[in-house]
């Protein structure tokens, strides 16, 4: 009886993952350690998001379960947290984690099980340049960002001079080499290119090499434990030059709470509007998040996990009742082709997995945050 049950077609029972009720969804994120401040927000998220659809009766009749597994942001212990669900949780889909190295060293597991890693909260390049046919990305790739950030210092802002301050390893590596492309495109000079590895570090000396060298903009794409002390060195000199803080500090709450009067007058690039936009999409996260969220305030970090999740049950949606992998696979690779989303325009293809194509430039001034651009794509 258990083998007629299993052939046959449409019962979903032939899947890992996968039973005629349920839908077994895993992930893992930085839930102790420091980095929980943006784990936690996003775990909540993704629950927010997964009650909204489980109260609606599911996916095509099923309810989504939903395990997540902490890596503390930690490349070795996402790398175990990957296998724990692959072997031991036994998921359909890994969706929406942040740790990228930790999915890199993963990867032949995940290749051999075919388990889906979908949405990626990274922009690391090598995550899906080459293609791998189970890992998709979401967030835009940091050299496309890159570019997106010296187009705009270039001819919007009409600055000629530019600096980069990136963080240390194979991110900053990426930015680096765009800001380099990019630069040598326009014909503009990149007067500083630095890869910061010490958060415990001098500013001081880092912000008057700048300063010397003439730097008109200043690009900072780190995270915000590197980006709130730059700011404020910025400031502290009292040096009037323009600054562009990238999406990995994107969170415009965080930095107008933590940077106070040296956030004002920075630009920032956004992956999504800010969380109290009038927007559709943006209205529906937080009536979900005041209907589910247990007293949780909306917030960055939470709408990006409701927001992912989000993507994943619309895909879901369109696989429909017979859910398999592959088919997942197939549908995000062959239907999901310059789709404009709360993200912009995003495209997935046979030999494209990295998601997102486009930025929002936003500048804060005076305590608010204005959209100066809704969706900034790279210049050809």
């Amino acid at each position: 009886m258990v083998v007629a049950l299993l052939a046959c077609p449409g019962m979903g029972l032939g899947e890992i993952g996968v039973t005629d009720t349920e839908i077994k969804v895993g992930t893992h994120l930085a839930l102790t350690g420091p980095a929980a401040l943006v784990g936690v927000p996003i775990r909540d998220g993704h629950k927010i998001c997964i009650e909204h659809f489980n109260a609606q009766g599911g996916i095509h009749g099923r309810k989504i379960v939903y395990v997540v597994e902490d890596d503390q942001f930690m490349p070795s212990r996402a790398k175990e947290a990957v296998k724990k669900l692959i072997h031991s949780d036994k998921v359909f889909a890994i969706v929406h984690p942040l740790q990228g190295a930790g999915i890199l060293a993963a990867e032949p597991d995940i290749m051999e099980s075919k388990v889906p890693v979908l949405f990626v909260g990274t922009s690391l390049d090598a995550l899906f340049k080459p293609v791998k046919r189970y890992i998709f990305g979401w967030t835009i790739p940091y050299y496309d960002s890159a570019a997106i950030q010296v187009d705009f210092a270039v001819k919007t802002l009409g600055k000629k001079k530019i600096a980069f301050i990136n963080q240390w390893g194979p991110v900053g590596e990426v930015n680096e080499k765009g800001a380099t492309d990019r630069t040598k495109k326009y014909g503009v000079e990149l007067t500083a290119c630095e890869l910061l590895q010490n958060v415990e570090m001098d500013y001081s000396g880092l912000v008057s090499k700048l300063r010397t060298k003439g730097t008109e903009v200043v690009v900072i794409t780190t995270t915000a434990q590197w980006t709130i002390p730059i700011l404020k060195e910025i400031e502290r000199q009292g040096w009037k030059t323009e600054v562009i803080v990238g999406h990995a500090s994107g969170d415009t709450e965080l930095l107008r709470k933590m940077g106070g009067s040296a956030a004002d007058g920075i630009y920032v690039t956004l992956t999504n509007l800010p969380t109290d936009a009038d927007d559709p999409f943006m209205n529906e996260y937080r009536a979900a998040v005041k209907k589910y969220g247990g007293g949780v305030e909306p917030s960055f970090y939470n709408f990006v996990g409701y927001a992912n999740f989000h993507n994943f049950c619309t895909l879901l949606n369109e696989v429909g009742r017979d859910l398999t992998r592959e088919k997942l696979v197939d549908t995000l690779e062959n239907t999901w082709k310059n789709r404009e989303t709360w993200a912009g325009r995003i495209t997935y293809a046979p030999d494209d997995h990295a998601g997102q194509e486009g930025l929002i430039i936003s500048r804060i001034k005076d305590g608010k945050v204005e959209i100066i651009k809704k969706w900034a794509y790279p210049e050809p």
